[in-house]
């Protein structure tokens, strides 16, 4: 019955639609509101169907706009749940055509196979490669003032970020972790009653990582404005002063400059904590301008 009433789908006009038609979600670009659905001929759905999604949470509705080989290319609504679409959904809807079927009238369907968390996680996913330019380890290395900072290497960086919760298409809740390259110090600024003076240091290296939250915010389809804290694990070798992590912050954006890829830039202030050899304990902090270039799945 389901071969027969296919066969008659393609003879007739795309006006109408074919029962128990089979499909299959593509790929799902959130930060575009783009849906690519896979059938066995894309001619079976018109343009200006609009497929609303059900999942225990909300609701997704995607309204297909065009016909690329037998794929449907759809625009999510702003209030798409993310849990009601996500890549490799397999879905089969019933649909009796109606005499005054219109174009934009909607398609209900239920996706009762499993969730493929798999999907949906790598769906939130990015990476990114960039150079953090902060050399200066700064604030008063000894608690006497007597060392105002530590000069050495800026650092290369790469880490994983991803979405942890949606308030809206708007408002999302992020968190990631981040490495950067160890940095090594060869200079110290003297602080005396004589004024500052530069001297040779041995050279330590300060290897860092980095756990982050932050909210993020999309004013425009293709930019991202996001700002929170962040906690520093660093190590601290060759020296016999020794660092703990502490509580920074940071501030920037990204855009879109090719589907998936985006560049970034951020102002990331990095707080430690610096013990001396007899002791002393003083904040310490990297801070500066970090360039990025960023993937997203």
């Amino acid at each position: 019955m389901k071969i027969i009433t296919l066969m008659i789908a393609l003879v007739l006009s795309s006006s109408a639609l074919a029962k128990d038609i089979a499909l299959t979600v593509g790929e799902v670009d959130t930060t575009r509101h783009r849906a690519t659905i896979k059938l066995f001929d894309s001619r079976q759905v018109p343009l200006g169907t609009v497929i609303r999604m059900h999942s225990k949470t909300g609701t997704c509705e995607v309204k297909i706009t065009e016909r690329v080989n037998n794929e449907l290319i759809g625009q999510t609504d702003q209030n798409c749940d993310p849990t009601a679409i996500h890549s490799g959904m397999q879905l089969s809807f019933s649909n009796e055509p109606e005499d005054n079927w219109l174009p934009t009238a909607r398609t209900e369907y239920t996706d009762e196979s499993p969730s493929d968390w798999q999907a949906i996680i790598k769906d939130r996913l990015s990476i990114y490669l960039g150079y953090n330019l902060s050399n200066q380890l700064e604030g008063k290395v000894y608690a006497d003032g007597s060392v105002k900072n530590l000069e050495g290497d800026s650092a290369f960086t790469l880490g994983v970020n991803g979405r942890v919760y949606d308030f809206n298409p708007m408002f999302s809740i992020g968190a990631g972790i981040g490495y950067e390259t160890p940095r090594a110090f060869d200079r110290a600024t003297f602080v005396s009653n004589g004024g500052e003076r530069v001297y040779g240091f041995p050279a330590a290296k300060l290897s860092l990582w980095n756990l982050l939250a932050q909210l993020e915010a999309r004013p425009l389809d293709k930019l991202v404005a996001f700002g929170g804290l962040n906690y520093s694990l660093p190590t601290l070798r060759d020296t016999p002063r020794r660092v703990t992590g502490d509580i920074g912050f940071h501030i920037g954006a990204n855009y879109e400059v090719y589907p998936q890829i985006a560049v970034e830039g951020l102002i990331k202030i990095t707080n430690m904590n610096l013990k001396n050899e007899i002791g002393e304990t003083t904040d310490v902090s990297l801070a500066g301008l970090e360039l990025r270039g960023r993937y997203s799945f």
